[in-house]
């Protein structure tokens, strides 16, 4: 029996879709990296019940039982149905929420999102597919995320949601659906099935449900080839449909921007970029002492917070590393809120404590560190000018990297600090993450989350390696803008 899941899997890639079911044809890499995207969504689907409270939930069990279970709650009269399960022509859906009134049936999908996306339509077409020929539909409706929502005491569900009309969009897809199931119904028992690689891969990884078969669909690109350039956007498929992999195959008449143009020459010529006038430049803007500074946030589709919107950024952690002068010893202070509480004013209070005013905070990638400022100065107007002046004396660190002032080969395209650091600084044990329990943002996000669940002994344990990992942030970027330093310096 196909699923929804297997029809929304044909319609992103229908590989990945024949590969699902043919298991024996692959080794998939275990996707356990949204699992946390997964329980979210959950919960969001949850919560919308509330905008149409007292009604009965379908619960996971055999596809029998739960579609048996959903004709008897149908049959009793009940107007509001969760998880409704139904069957046609091969295909089992299963309904986030369904409501019946006098005209007939209103289906409505939840999602997690802020925002429309096509396949979300996808998604409802199937279920309508499906739904019309058991029910009645009079509407088609997608429930989603208000982004401009902030929380002000208890949730109000009427504002925290969107609801929108979807009925003619869907119906515009339905002829598509019987034609596409006969495809997935020809193609799943066949012995193997092309289907290059395209912007739908692209697409897919960046998803909410990245696919689990990149590794082996890409086997055949190199490590380092085009799809590594950086900003190359979807020209980087243009090149591989050409025949072209290796950068260094790029022809010279290749129409490429500046910063891709030192990426190429460096890897043709297999020489380091330094634009030594330009860090010069650049160096001269850092006043001492210096304040390097990195936030670790977490994000929720509920706000749990007064004033916090959907997915909005809260900031639970931060490391600072302080430079006197340039030849001193750098002195270290960190904050890390406690879990299960609202983190921001404590953490705010902290950070105009250890940062004065008027000083040069160095950052890397200032759009996020800026934004966390912003959102916890409009939060608390009394810290707001203090933290607005750490805002406005920010200086980005990664700007020379990005912009390939100073390039390696070993960076691969990617102005990333955890591709910059071991290509500048190779083999210093002090900034190696892959030591580390946790080696990165999400990574921090997901055990702060929930770490208020855990037994003290855990508790101790997860605060060690959070506050190892953001003091490694730090430390990272005093060592490059010391790098920096010595490369301005240099005769």
């Amino acid at each position: 029996m196909l699923t929804k899941t297997d029809y929304l899997a044909f319609k992103q890639c229908p590989k990945a879709y024949w590969l699902k079911n043919n298991p024996d044809q692959c080794i998939s890499k275990n996707n356990s990296s949204n699992s946390t995207t997964i329980d979210k969504g959950n919960m969001v689907n949850r919560v919308a019940r509330g905008l149409f409270p007292g009604g009965n939930l379908v619960n996971y069990q055999s596809h029998q039982k739960m579609m048996q279970e959903t004709n008897e709650l149908i049959s009793k009269g009940v107007s509001i149905i969760y998880e409704g399960t139904f069957v046609y022509n091969g295909l089992l859906v299963r309904c986030d929420i369904l409501t019946r009134n006098s005209d007939g049936w209103h289906l409505y999908e939840v999602k997690s999102s802020t925002r429309m996306k096509a396949k979300f339509l996808d998604d409802l077409a199937i279920q309508t597919f499906v739904l019309q020929n058991n029910l009645p539909i009079k509407s088609v409706n997608l429930v989603y995320l208000n982004k401009e929502y902030a929380r002000e005491g208890k949730l109000d569900l009427n504002s925290l949601f969107t609801i929108a009309d979807v009925t003619d969009e869907t119906a515009a897809l339905l002829p598509t659906v019987d034609k596409d199931i006969v495809t997935m119904k020809s193609i799943v028992g066949q012995r193997s099935y092309k289907y290059d690689i395209g912007n739908h891969c692209e697409k897919y990884a960046k998803d909410d449900n990245p696919c689990i078969f990149i590794d082996l669909c890409w086997s055949h690109i190199p490590s380092y080839s085009v799809f590594n350039l950086a900003r190359i956007g979807k020209k980087k498929f243009d090149l591989y449909q050409s025949g072209i992999l290796k950068i260094e195959d790029i022809p010279d008449e290749y129409k490429l921007t500046k910063t891709q143009q030192i990426q190429v020459t460096a890897l043709k010529e297999n020489k380091d970029i330094i634009n030594k006038a330009v860090i010069t430049e650049f160096m001269s803007q850092f006043h001492f002492p210096l304040y390097f500074l990195d936030f670790e946030t977490f994000q929720q589709p509920i706000p749990l917070f007064k004033g916090v919107k959907p997915y909005q950024q809260i900031p639970f952690q931060y490391s600072l590393h302080i430079l006197e002068d340039e030849n001193s010893l750098e002195e270290h202070r960190e904050f890390l809120a406690t879990a299960g509480k609202d983190p921001r004013r404590d953490l705010a209070e902290r950070l105009v404590e250890d940062i004065p005013l008027d000083v040069c905070s160095i950052v890397y990638n200032q759009k996020f560190e800026k934004m966390v400022l912003k959102n916890l100065a409009e939060s608390f107007p009394d810290l707001a000018d203090h933290l607005m002046n750490i805002h406005d004396n920010i200086v980005d660190l990664m700007i020379p990297f990005e912009k390939k002032w100073v390039y390696r080969n070993e960076m691969k395209g990617s102005s990333s600090i955890k591709n910059v650091l071991p290509a500048l600084l190779p083999g210093i044990a002090e900034l190696d993450y892959h030591k580390l329990t946790i080696q990165n943002g999400s990574m921090a996000m997901e055990v702060y989350e929930t770490l208020h669940l855990r037994t003290p002994e855990e508790i101790e344990t997860i605060r060690t390696d959070l506050l190892s990992y953001c003091k490694l942030d730090t430390i990272a970027m005093v060592r490059l803008w010391q790098k920096l330093a010595e490369i301005r310096h240099d005769e």
